[in-house]
């Protein structure tokens, strides 16, 4: 509640959202920016991928951790209000 009452003092909130490059990750991304975001607030996308091969060229950015772990870094770092992300639809 605090760190939204000074967000709001300022007038420029954070809003982190992990996306992967395909349809559903727009439609989430779009969703944070009617729902979450508020004018003057600043979206930030970031893009998680899950094959070993994008990974390994990022390998200094990921370095271990897990995609949850690297978002709640990137969470802190730019002191984002919400974190959106989407879920799995494999069963």
């Amino acid at each position: 509640m605090l760190v939204q009452k000074v967000a709001n003092a300022v007038g420029k909130r954070n809003v982190l959202v992990g996306i992967r490059i395909d349809s559903q990750s727009r439609e989430l991304l779009s969703w944070a920016i009617v729902k979450v975001a508020e004018p003057g607030d600043c979206v930030v996308a970031v893009y998680v991928c899950r094959s070993s091969d994008r990974a390994s060229k990022n390998k200094n950015l990921l370095d271990g951790s897990s995609a949850r772990k690297v978002l709640v870094r990137e969470a802190k770092s730019c002191a984002a209000v919400a974190v959106v992300v989407g879920i799995s639809k494999h069963f």
